[in-house]
């Protein structure tokens, strides 16, 4: 997540092999519009295996979840 519009919006990281990605406000979605929307999420290794099981919640309960340190 992102403030730097002055207000929260969301953005994706697509997987690239550049290491550095430059966030435009076309790429990100105002927060309040997906709050209550559940984001499934599937993490898998470079070499091809994937896991049995997924991860799924909405995207205000993982901001919740979430710690900063």
């Amino acid at each position: 997540m992102t403030d730097l519009w002055g207000s929260k919006r969301v953005f994706f990281h697509p997987r690239q092999t550049i290491s550095e990605y430059v966030i435009t406000k076309a790429s990100t979605i105002p927060y309040d519009q997906i709050r209550g929307k559940k984001l499934t999420a599937m993490f898998a290794e470079d070499n091809g295996n994937t896991p049995t099981r997924h991860f799924s919640d909405t995207i205000e309960n993982i901001e919740k979840m979430a710690v900063s340190k």
